[in-house]
């Protein structure tokens, strides 16, 4: 058995996505998904 190679976390929520019929949800949350990966979350400009 060769090993399975294991899905990132991206992966895993586009292949959802993919399932699932897209949501309405507000864009603040969608601009915060889109950048999530290049931001800190604890940037307090991005809090304000």
């Amino acid at each position: 058995m060769e090993p399975t190679k294991k899905k990132s976390k991206v992966e895993e929520i586009l292949e959802a996505d993919r399932k699932n019929p897209p949501k309405r949800v507000n864009k603040t949350w969608e601009a915060a998904m889109r950048l999530k990966g290049s931001l800190i979350v604890n940037d307090p400009t991005f809090l304000l």
